[in-house]
Order: C-alpha cells, then structure tokens, then sequence
C-alpha cells in the first residue's frame, strides 16, 4: 500500500457464501481494498465510486445478531461484501467521511 495514502487500515476478514479470508483492511481517498494473509484469495478493490450503499450489521450466533463488527458494502452491480472488522463505528464514520469528500 506505500503508492497510495492509506486514510484507514485495520485487520479485516472478507466473508463469503462457504468461507472468511483473513487479512488487512484499507481506504484510500478513492477505494477500499482488501489484503489477504498469504495463503488465501486474491485481492479485493473496490473503487468508491462503484459503492451503492454501505451499512454496519452484527455476526450471529446461533441466529441471534450478537456482535456490531459487521460492514457490508453493496456495489452497483449487485455485489455484496461483507468485513468483519475491529471499531465498525470507526470504519463506517470514515467511509462516509471519505464518500462525502468524493461528492463535493
């Protein structure tokens, strides 16, 4: 990440269907990007401008929502990701923060 500046960073895992990929976290003034640890899938960015909402949910267990670490962020076409991360509140005050900065 040295040839972009890094706005936010933490520990993340990507969620999907069958599987959470753990690695690191990070917005930039134009994406969020997903780094894996080694032995795990490719990378993932996501452009900004590609984001139609974004919201922070809880992980359940046992189907009772007990945890507020969830960002879940759906693209314009459809796609969704979901991020467990450390400080959701954080996270989600930044990329709004960095959402709103893009629109002026």
């Amino acid at each position: 990440m040295a040839e972009r500046e890094v706005l936010y960073k933490g520990l993340a895992n990507v969620k999907t269907e069958s599987k959470a990929a753990p690695g690191k976290l990070y917005l930039t003034s134009d994406s969020i990007i997903h780094q894996p640890n080694e032995a795990f899938d490719d990378k993932i960015e996501i452009k900004l401008e590609e984001i139609a909402r974004f919201s922070g949910k809880k992980t359940k267990f046992f189907g009772l929502a007990v945890l507020a670490n969830l960002i879940e962020i759906e693209l314009n076409d459809g796609t969704v990701y979901q991020f467990v991360v450390n400080r959701q509140k954080k996270w989600l005050g930044a990329i709004s923060k960095q959402l709103g900065e893009r629109s002026k």
